[in-house]
């Protein structure tokens, strides 16, 4: 199980270079196989047997097969009941993923209703950087459904730049940044969404420059605009 999870973690991130999961489909394909095959884990499989359950449900929802993804979901619950450390490490992601494959098989609501119920109380239950997963999805759910609440949520990501990129990595930060900056043009706070896109200019147009991604400058060009 160890090896499958190195297998998946650096399958996973090439993926998601690329914006394409078809990519590691075959590394996909043997996996299942080789899960079928297998008995009750033991503890110390558990770990990377999670691990791998979440990446499996991970990629079948990239590739929008959300019923597949959904199957993992549900196995992954599996292996948590009865095991309550595991249980508090994994279980976040899990209903994150969960909450996705909800949003995007028209269950917004019901999608919205379980990140929130996450998010109660969640600070002392969960890492820190799966409540910011979490409320980062919260926010975007409300934001396409033209609830303002979701501009609450924005109010809660309360680090500077400089935590977010280490915590949660520069992307990560970067989306959010934008994400921030077209709630509040769509809610015409256009000085605050200005402000915003000015200090994203600054922060990062030499950072992206350099990684070769002249098309997100270009992208908050057009929103400038």
């Amino acid at each position: 199980y160890k090896s499958i999870y190195q297998i998946l973690f650096i399958a996973n991130e090439y993926a998601a270079i690329y914006h394409d999961y078809r990519f590691i489909e075959r590394y996909i394909k043997r996996i299942h196989h080789f899960l079928k095959k297998q008995t009750k884990t033991n503890e110390q499989q558990l770990f990377y047997h999670l691990y791998v359950l979440y990446f499996l449900a991970n990629f079948h929802f990239r590739n929008k097969d959300f019923a597949q993804s959904d199957k993992y979901i549900a196995e992954m619950q599996l292996c948590m009941d009865g095991n309550s450390v595991y249980s508090v490490q994994f279980y976040a992601r899990q209903q994150l993923m969960s909450a996705l494959n909800l949003y995007f098989t028209g269950n917004d609501g019901k999608a919205i209703l379980l990140l929130q119920h996450m998010l109660t109380g969640a600070t002392q239950k969960y890492k820190q950087e799966d409540v910011e997963d979490l409320r980062i999805c919260l926010t975007m759910f409300l934001s396409l459904r033209q609830d303002k609440n979701c501009l609450r949520q924005l109010a809660m990501f309360q680090h500077t730049d400089q935590w977010y990129e280490k915590k949660m990595g520069m992307l990560w930060t970067i989306r959010k940044n934008l994400m921030e900056i077209l709630i509040h043009a769509q809610f015409e706070h256009l000085d605050l969404a200005l402000s915003r896109l000015n200090s994203f200019k600054r922060r990062y147009s030499a950072y992206l420059a350099s990684t070769h991604e002249e098309r997100v400058l270009k992208f908050v060009s057009f929103v400038e605009k």
